[in-house]
């Protein structure tokens, strides 16, 4: 994972998982809840290159770090 994204996700997860306080409790945000899951129809059918997971869902520990392309 490039990062970018990793940087990214970690800014995401640090402002969202503070919570919403409310009087009945507190509310917190996971990864899995900003990002949805790459349909595994999606990942299989790509036969020309990579498509990762997205972090917190199956597959996403087979991700493939992406490919550096000069500007």
């Amino acid at each position: 994972m490039s990062l970018i994204i990793k940087l990214v996700l970690e800014a995401l997860i640090v402002n969202y998982n503070k919570g919403v306080k409310h009087r009945w409790g507190e509310y917190k945000i996971s990864v899995h809840h900003i990002l949805w899951p790459v349909p595994a129809s999606a990942i299989n059918a790509n036969t020309q290159g990579v498509i990762n997971q997205n972090i917190g869902y199956p597959g996403a520990e087979n991700n493939k770090e992406p490919l550096k392309v000069p500007l």
